[in-house]
């Protein structure tokens, strides 16, 4: 049972607790993540924790990391293929 009157519900699941944010904090908050969808991005912030991409072990030649993302994106017509980054 949810211990808060009102949460900022999304599509994934991700819910945050809005009862110590002022009205205009909400506002902004739900303001900056309409405007993101509207241009195709997805905003994530640490405090949210969510991958987005699937991670692989991979070394990273410049900064030696040892995990990399990936995902795959249909940038030209549906008979070509896809275009992995």
């Amino acid at each position: 049972m949810k211990d808060s009157r009102y949460y900022l519900t999304c599509k994934c699941g991700y819910e945050r607790r809005l009862d110590n944010l002022t009205e205009t904090e909400i506002s902004k908050i739900i303001q900056k993540k309409s405007e993101a969808l509207k241009n195709n991005l997805i905003i994530v912030s640490n405090k949210e924790k969510i991958l987005i991409h699937p991670e692989t072990s991979k070394i990273c030649p410049r900064c030696g990391h040892k995990r990399a993302v990936y995902w795959q994106e249909q940038l030209f017509s549906a008979d070509e293929p896809m275009v992995s980054f």
